[in-house]
């Protein structure tokens, strides 16, 4: 197994100071050359359609903005490449923005066919992408927030989860099938705030009629009460792409049900913490993955970090001293 970064470790969503600088391409420049110093010469990148929209093509996560700024995802490699860093070996797909009529006087008035049209539209474009510059995976969020979804149905919460559940399987297996098409293996990642969350997710991909695989996410995994190593050592032919997150999170007030559960309203707390300072067990998880042959990657997956230099560090100095090869 390789340890790789993903760079999610850059908060893109939420305001923090100087927030501007991270939609500029010297931005992202930097950090590719602090990530190469932190030994880590593998990375994923988001695939965020938000980015698609408003002029920023500096941000290198969608495939439109790669062109702009280097014309093919061969020349953006050769950059990287420059860098230190040998490869982009995937992208996490986050569809969620399309899911709209997320307000509680919406009751229902939700339009699953924009947002499946969109998850499919945008789905496409980073798996052409990954294939393009020869990477091995996409791993997409599975379904939209549980809190989005209470707020677009109201009381008939049951019937959307039911219809974003089964819209879902039809999505995936038909982008899945476009993905295997071009080489590209498909993984699913279930978020804590997700309606897939914890071992609800195995029991939903092998139900589906298109090879996909897990994400295994371990902070998201160990937030909804589960077991990442147990997980791992049941279900070892459907591991895709391993992903090294820590929490100290206990959700004990049902945040997992809030419109921003990285971010709980009802604690002070950082959800999602550096590699080490959590309570997810690496070395058990780590042994699982041995034991059951694993030799995919493995990304480390600090979000939102509020210093991506120290970060980048501890993430190194964590797998050098807890996880020797």
């Amino acid at each position: 197994m390789k340890h790789g970064i993903s760079m999610e470790i850059v908060d893109t969503h939420n305001q923090q100071p100087n927030r501007n600088r991270r939609e500029c391409k010297y931005y992202w420049d930097e950090i590719y050359t602090l990530v190469s110093a932190g030994g880590f010469s593998e990375i994923e990148t988001q695939y965020d359609p938000q980015w698609a929209f408003g002029g920023r093509t500096g941000v290198p996560l969608v495939y439109a903005n790669v062109l702009e700024k280097d014309g093919t995802a061969q020349n953006y490699l050769k950059r990287l490449n420059g860098y230190g860093i040998k490869r982009l070996v995937g992208v996490h797909y986050m569809p969620g923005m399309f899911f709209s009529g997320a307000s509680p006087e919406s009751n229902g008035a939700v339009s699953l066919e924009g947002y499946f049209g969109a998850l499919d539209f945008f789905g496409r474009g980073a798996v052409d992408y990954v294939a393009d510059i020869g990477g091995d995976y996409i791993t997409m969020s599975a379904t939209p927030k549980i809190g989005e979804i209470e707020a677009a149905y109201g009381t008939d919460f049951e019937k959307g989860a039911e219809e974003v559940l089964k819209g879902t399987a039809a999505a995936v297996e038909k982008l899945a099938a476009y993905a295997n098409g071009k080489g590209v293996k498909f993984c699913l990642k279930n978020e804590f705030y997700g309606l897939l969350r914890g071992d609800k997710i195995v029991d939903f991909v092998k139900s589906l009629n298109e090879k996909v695989y897990l994400d295994i996410d371990t902070a998201e995994y160990r937030i909804a009460g589960c077991c990442p190593a147990c997980v791992i050592k049941e279900n070892p032919e459907l591991i895709g792409v391993v992903h090294y997150s820590d929490t100290a999170f206990e959700d004990d007030q049902e945040c997992y049900r809030q419109m921003n559960p990285a971010y709980p309203s009802v604690k002070a707390t950082k959800v999602y913490r550096d590699l080490g300072d959590g309570t997810v067990n690496f070395p058990k998880i780590e042994a699982a993955l041995k034991e059951a042959g694993y030799n995919g990657h493995v990304i480390v997956t600090t979000r939102d970090s509020y210093d991506v230099c120290r970060s980048i560090l501890r993430a190194r100095y964590y797998i050098n001293t807890k996880l020797p090869e």
